[in-house]
């Protein structure tokens, strides 16, 4: 079933907490009094952490009040996916819809459950008939500093990447495809999205 993430923002503090500026100051050489680069690698970090998330599909930390929004609910009452994780962390808080008139609606807590193929029905009820823009609201990622150490990892690589490579054009041509010792880390925990 297909889905769209609504677009948010990274929460405040929230890559300083996985990826210190110290931390990556260090990864790249550079002295820790060094004062000159911290605004750039801040924003290369978090541009960093974004990619390693997306591409796993996982959020590295914990997140709250993300939202995924379905065209409607899955036919017979088969799962919906919400395409970020770990799975085990995912916690829905709200699903709302439009009926079929149109007039919106609400499935209280505990009309539903998770399963490890995604959101279902609570046992014994189904999806309601014609709900369409289904909004889920749910919270999810890995608990602080409970990242894994791969996607930490992946992280610090891209953050080395996109440092060393701040433009698109290299005099001679282009450089600097996405380093493999990236992906190799990210495929260690990714999850699939079907």
């Amino acid at each position: 079933m297909l889905f769209q993430l609504t677009p948010s923002a990274m929460p405040e503090g929230y890559g300083e907490a996985l990826l210190p500026l110290a931390e990556c100051k260090a990864w790249l050489s550079i002295d820790s009094g060094a004062t000159e680069f911290d605004a750039l690698i801040g924003v290369i970090r978090d541009a960093a952490i974004d990619g390693v998330e997306k591409y796993v599909n996982q959020f590295m930390g914990p997140r709250t009040g993300v939202v995924a929004t379905f065209v409607g609910f899955a036919a017979g009452g088969s799962a919906m996916r919400l395409g970020r994780g770990p799975e085990a962390s995912v916690v829905v808080t709200a699903i709302d819809y439009l009926d079929a008139d149109g007039v919106a609606g609400a499935i209280d807590a505990g009309g539903w459950r998770w399963t490890v193929n995604g959101l279902v029905p609570a046992t014994g009820t189904r999806w309601p008939v014609g709900g369409s823009e289904v909004r889920v609201t749910f919270d999810a990622g890995y608990a602080a500093n409970a990242c894994p150490p791969a996607l930490k990892t992946a992280g610090l690589m891209f953050v080395g990447h996109l440092f060393a490579n701040r433009e698109a054009l290299i005099e001679g041509g282009l450089r600097g495809d996405l380093p493999a010792g990236v992906m190799w880390w990210c495929n260690l925990v990714r999850m699939p999205v079907l």
